[in-house]
């Protein structure tokens, strides 16, 4: 009987979720556009979440954007990327930046953009860095221009790559 408790507690084992799995196994299913067989991946990413990973929450929404073929729904899909980046996941804040600025899947507010692009850019993302270098070069999300700043933040893009 111990030996059976054992191999039950060494299987469940086996398939806990563990931090970045769910990155590692979707990203090269997203880069080479594959949606076959992504329910595994689903369930790992939905793990990792549940546990309170901000990365995994952001990566689940790519399913809840039809990827693999899920269902697309948008609601649950925002719903989850905003938590991801309320958790202060850099590139679920750039998101929302991106999607407050072309109110395509939020309303259009410039404020709230730039808010998450600083948010994003506080973050170490390249891309957040990036948006806001050329909002200040060119006088874009209520901002003036101001070289100076567009200049700092192209610097800490480089610093990124």
């Amino acid at each position: 009987m111990r030996n059976v408790a054992v191999a039950v507690w060494l299987f469940a084992l086996a398939h806990v979720a563990v931090a970045g799995d769910c990155k590692s196994r979707l990203e090269p299913l997203l880069n080479a556009n594959r949606a076959e067989n992504v329910r595994p991946v689903f369930d790992i990413c939905k793990a990792e979440a549940a546990a309170g990973d901000a990365e995994a929450l952001y990566f689940i929404s790519f399913f809840y954007f039809g990827f693999g073929g899920f269902e697309n729904n948008p609601t649950q899909a925002v719903a989850v990327t905003r938590a991801s980046a309320d958790k202060g996941y850099p590139q679920a804040q750039y998101w929302m930046g991106w999607q407050q600025e072309l109110g395509n899947h939020l309303p259009q507010d410039d404020v709230a953009a730039l808010a998450w692009y600083e948010k994003s850019a506080a973050g170490g993302f390249w891309m957040g860095y990036d948006r806001l270098a050329r909002a200040y070069r060119n006088g874009e999300l209520g901002v003036a221009v101001d070289l100076q700043k567009a200049d700092y933040y192209l610097l800490q893009k480089q610093k990124c790559k």
